[in-house]
């Protein structure tokens, strides 16, 4: 198991899992690993609460690595930390690759 899987940090409380399909899967990270969140049980997750979930990745992670277009806000945040950003590529035509792209175009 890669370092990566062992921990999750949550948007909302650690019993209420976002997306609903999550369940199965956040149910083993627990198992096996760890499931973290900034608010108490029974937070459903909002738009502020997955924007400070982001803000926590970032400082925990070095590096993050950027997989879909939503994540250029937190790589902007991530650099501005000092962590180091790799972007996931994907096929060009993908929708959701334009994140990853965009860095490599900028550097």
């Amino acid at each position: 198991m890669s370092r990566a899987s062992r921990l999750t940090v949550l948007a909302g409380g650690v019993d209420c899992p976002y997306l609903s399909g999550n369940h199965d899967l956040l149910k083993w990270i627990g198992d096996v690993g760890s499931l973290v969140s900034e608010f108490t049980p029974g937070s459903v997750p909002t738009r502020h609460r997955f924007l400070a979930c982001s803000r926590a990745l970032e400082a925990m992670s070095d590096p993050i690595e950027v997989v879909e277009a939503g994540a250029l806000r937190v790589t902007a945040e991530a650099h501005q930390l000092g962590c180091q950003v790799k972007a996931a590529l994907r096929p060009i035509t993908s929708a959701t690759s334009h994140g990853p792209h965009e860095l490599l175009r900028t550097g």
